[in-house]
């Protein structure tokens, strides 16, 4: 890549978003050159990366003792963006830019049973809904700024549930969930959102109307705190015509944000022991929160159980009058414990190389991922990837694999579960010092999109996914979770799944 690739203007546009010239370049040579598929090797499944036990029942218990001690737990959610994309069915007719469809019609026949329908009713009382104006007359009010102005707002403010006494925005939900799982021995109850600044003081006004009746509720103190995505997380884009940076009108740079594995850094700053992630609008009522809280309390307890054994390992071997290891016992533990399988090169290392491999193995950020078992919703599945030295486990988005090979099409086809972003995790070392999450992302694993602006062809550069590539130098254990635990909302549908 030639060095005048960029100019000095560049570079001051690029310093004053705080983003790296060496960072920018490596983007735009990532969109040139593509980045490599993952090799995959298998599917994770049941008994060959994915735990399931009979019961989960030690592990709760483990976590409500460890809750017990002196702790920071946080709970962080992305929560970022609007929710148009839930509405997209509704808008064309909204708009008057297409027919009455059946989706459409299906919406307006079942509004009594949406969780909204009591505020969007006060609105639209008088309207005929039996002509199709009265029909666009009503979406109107529930979509845009004259009325709930829904597709305009993030999904964690909308009502997401309905009880007898109250309605629940998604946010309110997330809130309810941490005060279950996550209060500590000292009633403290840690919240952490990553929210559009457009959206900042509107979660804010709404932090100010709910907060305290959780806190009445369940007799604790609750702190929520927010962050945005930052600006050096902005990207370069690729210019498909010139294969240089795509510039607008103005000759500047196009810096675009970087996508959800952005949060990267947001996640670096939060300091907690233990730090639970789930999106926005993945959350159930009332009536199916125990099942939920019990395998959050769950996945938290083997967390507890696989970083005592990292730990007391790592303070083993790395004491000063250590003893020489057992290499087969360090290279079984990494398999049996880790789910890292290591291949006939490692097994050649002498003792000395082993250990070393070992310590860079086990000292990791660790996560504890749930899965669920796939039934046809979209989103990534665990995998085994390997290189020349080890096997190890990951979460896959299809848009990383090669289906034009058959062995891959095959395994992700036949693939048994899938994520729903459903993670505890530990972003601190055996010795209490906080790991540098940007070193264990994989860069080779960022996403490329074909997109236009000004009508000219681009390539948008995406960091590594947040539990994708972003994670994927952490220690990975998969934990099957019941399929009741996931309930997104990706379209407004999927609320009437729990409000009937």
């Amino acid at each position: 890549m030639k060095s005048q690739t960029f100019t000095n203007l560049d570079v001051q546009q690029l310093k004053m978003r705080e983003i790296s010239l060496k960072d920018a370049k490596a983007q735009l040579k990532t969109l040139t050159n593509g980045v490599p598929f993952l090799s995959i090797v298998a599917p994770a499944t049941i008994n060959n990366g994915v735990l399931k036990l009979d019961s989960y029942d030690e592990y709760v218990k483990l976590w409500e003792e460890k809750l017990n001690e002196d702790l920071r737990v946080v709970k962080f959610t992305p929560a970022s963006g609007a929710a148009s994309r839930m509405f997209s069915d509704l808008v064309i007719f909204a708009e008057g830019a297409g027919p009455l469809t059946d989706k459409a019609k299906a919406f307006l026949d079942e509004l009594p049973n949406y969780p909204f329908y009591d505020d969007l009713q006060a609105l639209i009382k008088d309207i005929d809904s039996s002509t199709n104006e009265g029909k666009r007359q009503i979406l109107n009010y529930f979509l845009e700024k004259n009325g709930l102005n829904y597709k305009n707002k993030p999904k964690g403010l909308l009502v997401f549930h309905k009880y007898p006494e109250e309605t629940r925005t998604a946010f309110e939900e997330h809130i309810e969930e941490g005060c279950l799982y996550a209060m500590t021995s000292d009633k403290k109850v840690n919240l952490h959102f990553t929210v559009s600044l457009q959206f900042l003081e509107l979660f804010e006004e709404l932090e100010q109307e709910v907060k305290e009746k959780y806190e009445k509720k369940y007799g604790c103190s609750i702190e929520i705190k927010y962050s945005v995505q930052e600006k050096c997380t902005d990207t370069v884009a690729l210019d498909v015509e010139s294969n240089g940076p795509f510039r607008k009108k103005d000759n500047k740079l196009l810096l675009r944000p970087g996508g959800h594995g952005a949060l990267i850094h947001n996640l670096n700053k939060i300091k907690g022991d233990y730090i639970f992630i789930k999106n926005i609008d993945n959350v159930v009522p009332d009536k199916d929160k125990d099942l939920v809280v019990y395998y959050k309390k769950a996945l938290a307890g083997i967390l507890v159980e696989k970083q005592k054994k990292i730990f007391d390992y790592l303070t083993t071997v790395t004491a000063k009058k250590a003893e020489k290891p057992d290499k087969e016992k360090l290279l079984k533990f990494l398999e049996e414990e880790l789910m890292i399988k290591v291949t006939d090169k490692v097994r050649r290392y002498n003792t000395k190389k082993t250990l070393r491999f070992f310590i860079e193995k086990l000292n990791r950020p660790i996560r504890v991922c749930g899965m669920v078992r796939n039934e046809g919703d979209p989103g990534g599945g665990p995998v085994w990837v390997g290189n020349n030295r080890y096997e190890q486990l990951q979460i896959a988005e299809i848009s990383q694999l090669d289906m034009n090979d058959n062995y891959v099409k095959d395994a992700i086809e036949n693939s048994s579960h899938f994520n729903p972003v459903d993670i505890v995790c530990s972003t601190k070392n055996y010795q209490g010092e906080f790991f540098d999450l940007h070193q264990y992302v994989d860069p080779e694993t960022a996403f490329i999109s074909s997109k236009s602006q000004d009508g000219k062809p681009l390539k948008a550069y995406e960091h590594p996914g947040l539990w994708n590539g972003a994670m994927a130098k952490w220690t990975t254990i998969f934990v099957e979770v019941p399929y009741e635990t996931f309930a997104p909302v990706k379209t407004v549908f999927d609320l009437l799944k729990h409000n009937k």
